[in-house]
């Protein structure tokens, strides 16, 4: 009865301590949590709007550089096109002949430039001579009756009036073709400037139509993190870029004329167009309902705002003209300050971020909201386990003495098994001393446990290794991590002898009494490394000469063609076979003839680059690769080199021998951009070579 009496007294303590440790824990960290979360709020709230205007500025910005990378890079391209001397003979005899060297020169830069949509040619009376198009992936010419008048196209009259060395720069606006607006729609931004002919008289003009769609999906993800609304608008304050339901460029489209931001918001327009450059808050009312390019704001400096937006301008400073000094960084600029009465009637772009009021303060509230409740439920666990570890704590104490006695029996059948074992077993302490080793350490080492025993595990590693070895030895004991414990690791060993050897190494700890140990087993691999060596030589090697043969020497080839692709150089493949070694090898034997091969080969190895490389891939053919090369001469150079090694007389078993070789060159990339193609292409030309006569 008293026993009972005792058991329903110990139940309701456990639970009331449970309860009490739960509560004197979760109880002040929630009251601690929840001021310091309310305050973080408060601070971030306050400072949201200082830090999205940073990010605004930087965004228009980041468009403002863009837009000034692209004309830039535009107006060069233009200059060196120009500059081309086909250009000025072009008006001196015009024909098929006079006209495919500078087509072709116009093909490769719309295959270089992805933003050219077609370049065009154009004599003085507006009519295309020539016309480059891009058609989706594809590239053409256009010719007879596709080509076109351009003369009452503005930008051919406003080319046609600027003088040499003169580039004009037109509004971004949409392609027309046979005087439509071409479908779907392509927005394009032309750039041209004047030919001269060699008596200095204006001939024509050259005009690049560019992409602007390409540039204006470039501008909408220049936002870091994608939730400022960047606009594009043009002088007159027609959307470029940004507008809602499809009207960007309603100006091209007289339906649509009206659609304009200062026709829906006049106040904000005005504070837009009169400044180079500022920023503003939008308060939210419905000042007008029909239209949703941006919610609907009025322009107010308010703190209580339901967004923002900053704007900035880019000024074409030469009035639609670029003159030479225009064609460095400052072609187009930005401006902090409203333009001067010198470049009022410029032509210009209005660069606007808009950030709505939910990302620039919601954000917070719901990211806080999410760590407070977060906060709580981690509080709640953290409290639960921890009334839950003081409880049963005891039991903990006890379960920690049943795994003691279970170790201590794993202990000693490990020592059993260890001192059978068929590979070297060493034990040391913490600090690398040995205290015990099995029988075949001595086998493998030549070491007697005796002589092992008191000294540190690195005399069975060489010299070169012991630095590294005590390294890592230290940091195990400072911090109990071990980059290579558990692992299985082939390194040299150390036989008393000073022989090195192979070995597999395999380290672990060990708990003996209590103490952390070190446990290493070791195996001598020395045969099966040599196993490993003469397949792999067999494998990969011409057995005559030793050079690689054709699996290793394609693998390389792989790789080296991989390194001209990424670094945009040029890779030359030589086939290269000896002329009448047959007769040679038929009249004096398979011995004089394996000699001949060996001093060959021996010749092609002792010329080639380490980043070169030359294999035997069959009877008396070589093949060589030269990476890392600027052009077409580069390589030819190499195989004249190649071939006039040959020229001095081989000199085998007293006699001397003159042998020439034929040589077949191919060219990455310009005889082919994979391996197989630039093989059969050297191959292919080798033949020939050997046909015209050989070396």
């Amino acid at each position: 009865m008293e026993k009972t009496k005792n058991i329903n007294a110990i139940v309701p303590s456990k639970y009331l301590h449970f309860g009490f440790y739960f509560l004197s824990t979760f109880c002040p960290a929630v009251l601690i949590f929840t001021i310091l979360i309310f305050g973080l709020y408060r601070i971030e709230v306050y400072s949201s709007e200082k830090v999205s205007l940073s990010n605004e500025q930087h965004v228009t910005t980041l468009v403002s550089e863009t837009v000034t990378d692209f004309f830039n890079m535009a107006i060069s391209d233009l200059k060196h096109l120009a500059s081309q001397k086909e250009m000025e003979d072009i008006f001196e005899s015009v024909g098929e002949g006079s006209l495919d060297t500078l087509s072709e020169e116009l093909l490769s830069y719309c295959r270089l430039e992805s933003l050219c949509l077609n370049v065009r040619l154009i004599d003085s009376g507006g009519m295309e001579l020539l016309k480059v198009q891009r058609e989706g992936e594809y590239l053409r010419y256009v010719s007879g009756r596709e080509l076109q008048s351009k003369k009452g196209r503005y930008y051919f009259k406003e080319t046609m009036k600027v003088g040499r060395g003169e580039v004009y720069v037109s509004p971004m606006d949409l392609n027309m073709e046979y005087g439509v607006i071409e479908e779907p729609l392509k927005p394009v931004v032309r750039v041209g400037t004047p030919i001269f002919d060699r008596h200095g008289k204006k001939a024509g003009v050259i005009v690049i139509n560019f992409l602007g769609g390409k540039l204006l999906k470039k501008l909408r993800s220049v936002s870091p993190d994608g939730i400022n609304q960047q606009m594009i608008l043009n002088m007159d304050g027609y959307w470029l870029l940004g507008g809602a339901h499809g009207d960007d460029f309603a100006f091209k489209f007289e339906e649509k004329k009206a659609l304009k931001l200062g026709n829906f918001y006049p106040e904000i327009w005005k504070e837009i167009s009169t400044a180079a450059s500022g920023h503003g808050h939008i308060l939210s009312n419905a000042q007008n309902e029909n239209y949703s390019g941006m919610d609907s704001f009025t322009y107010s400096h308010s703190a209580d705002s339901m967004g923002q937006f900053t704007f900035l301008t880019i000024y074409n400073t030469a009035s639609g003209f670029v003159h030479d000094k225009f064609l460095s960084s400052e072609h187009f600029v930005r401006v902090n300050k409203k333009p001067s009465e010198g470049v009022k009637g410029e032509p210009y772009w209005k660069v606007i971020s808009y950030i709505p009021h939910e990302m620039v303060v919601g954000a917070h509230h719901s990211r806080y909201k999410r760590i407070y409740v977060g906060l709580l439920a981690l509080l709640l666990i953290i409290s639960i386990l921890y009334a839950k570890y003081m409880v049963d704590k005891r039991e903990a104490e006890d379960r920690k003495k049943e795994s003691d006695e279970k170790l201590r029996a794993q202990e000693k059948q490990y020592r059993m098994l260890h001192k059978n074992a068929f590979d070297g077993i060493v034990i040391a302490d913490c600090s690398g001393v040995i205290i015990e080793s099995n029988s075949s350490v001595e086998k493998i080492f030549g070491y007697e446990e005796s002589e092992l025993i008191g000294k540190n595990i690195s005399i069975l590693v060489p010299e070169t290794y012991r630095e590294k070895h005590d390294k890592g030895l230290k940091r195990f004991v400072e911090t109990g991590e071990g980059s290579i414990m558990e692992q299985v690791l082939q390194l040299e060993g150390k036989r008393k002898s000073g022989e090195f050897f192979p070995i597999e190494l395999t380290l672990s700890q060990l708990i003996i009494d209590g103490s952390l140990l070190l446990s290493g087993t070791m195996r001598d691999i020395s045969e099966r490394r040599k196993s490993e060596e003469t397949i792999e030589n067999l494998a990969y090697y011409d057995q005559l000469t030793g050079l690689p043969n054709r699996v290793l020497f394609m693998d390389r080839l792989k790789q080296s063609l991989a390194r001209a692709r990424r670094y945009d150089t040029q890779l030359g493949l030589l086939f290269l076979d000896l002329d009448r070694f047959k007769t040679l090898n038929d009249t004096l034997g398979h011995v004089i003839g394996d000699r001949f091969l060996e001093a060959a080969a021996e010749r092609l190895t002792n010329f080639t680059r380490s980043s070169d490389s030359v294999a035997r891939i069959g009877g008396d053919e070589f093949v060589i690769f030269v990476a890392d090369q600027e052009d077409v001469g580069g390589i030819m150079v190499v195989a004249g080199k190649i071939a006039s090694i040959f020229k001095e007389p081989f000199e085998i078993d007293g006699y001397e021998f003159f042998m020439t070789a034929s040589i077949g060159v191919s060219a990455y990339p310009h005889d082919g951009d994979d391996v197989t193609t630039l093989m059969k292409n050297a191959d292919t030309a080798m033949y020939r070579a050997k046909d015209e006569g050989g070396g």
